[in-house]
């Protein structure tokens, strides 16, 4: 049994809109290995807990949801806990939500430093 990464985003009627959280997913899927991996979405297919499903047909015995939203709004408040507990009541497992990745002081340099570098600026290391 292993624990399941489930990168959770909010979603969008343009299928291009995905193409950085599939490119997220390949890279987790590339360093994770042997470890189950998948991409849901709020708003779009596959949803949360197809995902879920996914991961436990893999193995997955407890599940690590990382919500790629920039700041924990109504969304990571109200809507990913209930589709969490339906998603862990149905399975019987363990499934925790990360914080938002905006939350995160990686996140924040690697967003503050792209910015400086767009206007030509470097990020101070210190």
């Amino acid at each position: 049994m292993s624990t399941g990464i489930l990168l959770f985003a909010h979603g969008s009627p343009d299928p291009e809109w995905a193409h950085p959280f599939r490119a997220m997913l390949a890279r987790v899927r590339e360093v994770a290995r042997t470890q189950p991996c998948e991409l849901a979405f709020l708003d779009s297919d596959p949803k949360l807990d197809v995902g879920v499903d996914r991961l436990v047909a893999a193995g997955a015995s407890t599940i690590v949801v990382a919500p790629l939203f920039l700041a924990r709004g109504g969304h990571l408040k109200r809507d990913l806990p209930l589709l969490i507990a339906a998603a862990s009541a149905k399975h019987g497992i363990t499934i925790t939500a990360t914080a938002a990745i905006g939350e995160s002081t990686l996140m924040i340099d690697a967003i503050s430093a792209w910015a400086l570098s767009q206007a030509g600026q470097v990020a101070d290391q210190g």
